[in-house]
């Protein structure tokens, strides 16, 4: 076999990365043409959100903001901006191109480098492992730079995840971890043969530089970690047991322990601000961000030949962006070759079958739909090793499994790689040497081999790009945006802009887009996902339009837009409450805030479906013939002071549904299915809150229709009274650790009392200890009571009730007061506080009247 000499690689290299270059800009094309007025991929993709934090950085370093932390989101608060920190090539080198090039070709510029950088990477490592061969190190580099999972999260936005280069690169290291076979019981000391003190200095190198590439591989996306990293080193890890290669499986515990300590510098802020956080844990998509099984023999459907295959849409579905998974005739071929003549080629096998199992997710879909499998009257699914660990903390943020598909794209391109040197041995097979003249025939023959070889790169690279095409042309979209809002950045009188509808997750990303241009505060925003701004605030901001609670929020403008506002009720209710706008396009609509001198008042809003409401009687009920498909029901209040709000749950039939209802994300009270739930909460501050009723347990994951989980829904949901009070110190506070932060006392008619008590317990509460509640006339005699357990409670919790007593008594005064014992002791626990009973255990802190007839 001929091989190639390299008297240049360092020009070589950068002639590889040239070539690359090359290719991206065909494969990507138009996206040159537009390079400074639209993005690239798909408009509901996330380019012009990764640009709006380009744009950031830029903007920070021009006007002295912190870097990490984001005053204009969510204001006028601001929010946390970690996930800044933690993926620093995810917006580098782009937010530096910012400072010389318009905001859309900083950031299109930065995916055309990456992909050339992720096909330089395969390269290096095939150059290296085929004893630097050019011809298949460079068919390795095509494949894996122009993978259809490469192109798919180009069309999605994601240019965080095409910072793949490093994957490649920390492969070829951790395969010169490898000890040698005979030195592999052997530990190098100084006093050994400069050849094994040599051995020892390179893996020294290697392990230096494997370290390196672990700390790069996440910089682009953190979750890289799981998708990237988890595989290969797993593989290789197990490879090094397998072989009994205890000092290469020892380097790799320090590499990973070591690049994880590095790691944690940059991850520990982000997993505080995460792990737990809904924006992250519930955004859920496990099963449709998977691959289905037929997805490595399915092109994209919009491929300019293949996509008139009907299946390919079958496949696929919508999900071109995370389900990309296909391998290729011409690539496949090659692996196919590789398997047969090379041996090195078949741990790569290994490699991309493990990493295919994870991508498929934790079911088994075909056809873009879950196997069902059907026993009698039950149906399930087949399961595979993702769900095993797809809830556990930590891995529950990775909700795309389909990205375990950039691994399964490097073990292609590395099998096609070896292919192509088997292939470039047959070729060499077929030159016939010239026994009369040795000297020129070697030179005939070399530079015909050589001919050939550039002939059928060529060749094979053109059936390689015609086969992996995803799309053609590119799609891309406009980053236009109107002079409007320009403008409003030269406006000293915009305190802060909010965008609607807020929930829309594409006009979300619209609104960040647009803020690049106006440079003011938003009231919403986020970093990724969705924004952690409390939806209490936002719903019911976007549900009333109200002058006055928007300027008291810091809204001077509102913008509608409109391709989201399905039925137009967001720009018609804008309208009556806003006035006229001053400037309406296509897109967008833009409103000023009128000026108002009034205060804000009660709000009460819920489901999109159901308007807010300005409550004149304070009285609010969700419609009882709508199901509520979901295992959560949610109503948002404004109150402009603290106190306590009537809610009452009244079931219409009996139903076998439990669940636990959440004050401002707190769990504060079981709901069981017997009867209804009358409360009062205890609202401790002013402004914005949420309820929360939650099916406990929460629904299952289930795609047929007819085991659709959800609500049965109750019948009346009503918020009725408010009565103000400021909780400005407990009502009473007891041993133990039990503080009563409230009590309200609701006596109706006379006859009923109704009591409502807001616990907060500082340390365990078990059901042995008792809480009594007791009715006192004026002579101290008990006219009623009860006592019960509360149930078990952990410490740093919170417990609602309402104690209802409809003894009918005589005209008079009656003292409510309260204690606890514990049980079967009946050992009353001490009062703390200073009140009317304190002595015997107990806290009178209430009275009502019962009137004369």
């Amino acid at each position: 076999m001929m091989t190639q000499p390299t008297p240049h690689p360092i020009r070589n290299h950068i002639a590889a990365y040239g070539f690359f270059l090359a290719l991206a800009i065909l494969i990507t094309w138009p996206l040159l043409t537009v390079l400074s007025t639209s993005f690239a991929g798909y408009p509901f993709g996330d380019a012009h959100e990764m640009t709006r934090h380009i744009w950031w950085f830029k903007y920070a370093l021009q006007h002295g903001q912190p870097l990490i932390f984001q005053p204009l989101l969510g204001y006028p608060d601001g929010i946390p901006g970690v996930i800044l920190w933690s993926d620093p090539l995810q917006f580098f080198p782009g937010w530096l191109f910012a400072f010389i090039m318009p905001l859309p070709a900083a950031y299109n510029v930065q995916c055309l480098l990456n992909l050339a950088l992720n096909g330089w990477a395969a390269y290096f490592l095939m150059w290296k492992l085929t004893d630097h061969q050019r011809f298949p190190a460079l068919l390795a580099g095509v494949v894996f730079m122009t993978a259809p999972v490469m192109q798919g999260h180009l069309a999605g936005g994601h240019g965080g995840l095409l910072v793949q280069w490093p994957l490649p690169l920390l492969a070829w290291a951790l395969l010169n971890l490898r000890t040698p076979v005979g030195a592999r019981h052997v530990v190098p000391t100084p006093e050994d043969n400069p050849k094994r003190i040599s051995r020892f200095r390179l893996s020294t190198r290697y392990l230096a530089l494997s370290t390196l590439f672990f700390v790069l591989l996440p910089f682009g996306h953190t979750l890289q970690l799981i998708y990237a990293a988890m595989p290969l080193i797993g593989v290789f890890g197990l490879t090094l047991l397998v072989k009994r290669d205890w000092w290469a499986l020892l380097r790799l515990i320090v590499i990973v322990t070591l690049g994880s300590i590095i790691l944690l510098i940059f991850l520990i802020p982000v997993f505080q601000s995460t792990l737990g956080t809904s924006a992250y844990t519930d955004e859920g998509g496990g099963v449709a961000f998977s691959m289905d099984l037929l997805g490595v023999v399915t092109p994209s459907f919009n491929h300019p030949l293949f996509g008139q295959l009907d299946y390919t849409h079958r496949v696929l579905g919508v999900n071109i962006v995370e389900g990309s998974s296909y391998i290729g005739i011409i690539a496949g071929l090659l692996v196919l070759l590789a398997l047969w003549k090379n041996r090195a080629a078949r741990w790569w096998l290994l490699l991309a079958v493990v990493a295919w199992v994870l991508a498929l997710g934790p079911l088994l879909k075909i056809f873009d739909t879950p196997i069902s499998i059907q026993n009698g009257e039950y149906s399930t699914f087949i399961t595979l090793p993702w769900s095993l660990v797809a809830n556990l903390p930590g891995f529950n943020l990775a909700r795309t499994p389909g990205r375990f598909g950039f691994v399964m794209a490097l073990a292609v391109a590395v099998m096609a790689g070896y292919g192509a040197e088997s292939f470039q041995s047959l070729v060499a097979s077929f030159q016939s040497p010239d026994q009369n003249n040795p000297s020129a025939t070697h030179r005939w023959a070399r530079t015909r081999y050589i001919s050939s070889l550039q002939v059928l790169l060529v060749v094979i690279t053109a059936l390689i790009l015609l086969d992996y095409q995803s799309f053609w042309p590119l799609p891309t979209y406009s980053a236009e945006i109107p002079q409007a809002v320009h403008d409003l950045a030269g406006r000293n009188d915009v305190r802060a802009v909010f965008d609607v509808p807020w929930e829309n997750v594409l006009a979300a990303k619209d609104a960040l887009w647009l803020q690049t241009a106006h440079e003011k505060p938003m009231i919403a925003g986020q970093v990724t996902r969705k924004t952690p701004v409390s939806p209490a605030k936002l719903t019911i901001l976007e549900q009333t339009f109200d002058p006055a609670l928007l300027k008291d929020a810091g809204v001077d403008v509102v913008i509608v837009h409109k391709q989201y506002d399905t039925d137009g009720k967001l720009a018609e209710n804008s309208r009556a409450k806003l006035g006229d706008p001053f400037y309406e396009d296509e897109q967008l609509v833009l409103f000023n805030v009128p000026e108002i001198k009034s205060q804000p008042e009660i709000w009460i809003a819920s489901a999109p479906w159901i308007p807010a409401i300005h409550p004149e009687d304070l009285q609010f009920m969700m419609p009882s013939e709508t199901p509520l498909l979901g295992d959560s029901a949610n109503s948002f209040v404004y109150l402009p002071e603290s106190g306590w709000l009537s809610y009452r749950l009244a079931w219409i039939k009996p139903v076998q549904a439990d669940a636990i209802l959440y004050l401002d994300d707190k769990p504060i009270r079981e709901v069981t299915s017997s009867g209804g739930l009358g409360l009062w909460l205890p609202i401790s501050e002013p402004g914005y809150h949420s309820i929360r009723l939650r099916l406990q347990p929460a629904c299952p994951l289930t795609f047929d229709v007819a085991l659709s989980c959800g609500f049965p829904w109750p019948g009346d949901f009503i918020i009725s009274d408010f009565v103000s009070n400021s909780f400005t110190q407990p009502a009473a506070t007891f041993d133990r650790g039990i503080n009563l932060r409230g009590i309200h006392i609701d006596a109706q008619y006379g006859i009923m009392a109704n009591i409502a008590l807001w616990w907060q317990f500082n340390s365990v509460v078990t059901d042995q200890d008792i809480r009594f509640v007791k009715v006192l006339d004026s002579e101290g005699k008990q006219i009623d009571g009860v006592d019960e357990t509360l149930g078990n409670h952990k410490a740093n919790s919170e417990w609602i009730e309402t104690v209802s007593f409809t003894k009918k008594s005589n005209p008079g005064t009656y003292r409510i007061c309260v204690g606890w014992y514990s049980y079967p002791d009946l050992t009353r626990f001490a009062v703390l506080s200073d009140v009317d009973g304190a002595q015997d255990g107990l806290a009178c802190i209430g009275q009502f009247t019962v009137p004369g007839s």
